[in-house]
């Protein structure tokens, strides 16, 4: 998160003061729920298992991504997550999932 948008998110935080400091994790997990359902969704127009466009589950999924990493933003700002953090973890991740696809040919473990 850039030094612009930390005073952002702050203020939409100060916008739901008066509501419990779990707030935004009860909110993420209802936006990561959605991103979840917008997924499948996705996945069945691509099978052709759903009358749905295409498209339009396309257009939904980019949105439900952009909920979740609002989220995500809000959150790290609440609980004073600095963005290195995230990135050192995301850092480690991606190695992993490296290994895990490309080095060992997708195999289960």
């Amino acid at each position: 998160m850039t030094k612009t948008e930390k005073p952002f998110y702050r203020e939409l935080l100060a916008g739901i003061d008066d509501r419990p400091r779990e707030y935004m994790l009860y909110l993420t997990v209802e936006e990561c729920s959605e991103l979840a359902q917008a997924s499948i969704k996705l996945a069945r127009a691509m099978n052709k298992w759903t009358p749905k466009p295409l498209l339009k589950c396309r257009e939904e999924l980019i949105e439900e991504i952009a909920d979740v990493l609002i989220c995500m933003k809000l959150v790290c700002t609440q609980y004073h997550f600095e963005q290195s953090e995230v990135d050192e973890v995301i850092k480690h991740k991606e190695e992993c999932l490296y290994k895990r696809w490309v080095e060992n040919n997708y195999e289960e473990k």
